[in-house]
């Protein structure tokens, strides 16, 4: 079974959004994955209804 990884946001309005990405592989760890976060908050590639995450 293909594992997905959620990622959590919050937007300017203060609700949550997420990012879904699937078939990630299993072993991947939250030190791999925060400073992908980071890149997409810091580049704004993404705008919701409530605003930039």
């Amino acid at each position: 079974m293909a594992k997905s990884l959620q990622m959590v946001f919050q937007n300017q309005a203060g609700k949550n959004v997420s990012i879904n990405v699937p078939e990630v592989k299993d072993n991947l760890t939250e030190a791999e994955v925060r400073p992908l976060m980071d890149l997409i908050i810091s580049k704004n590639i993404f705008d919701t209804t409530g605003g930039s995450l």
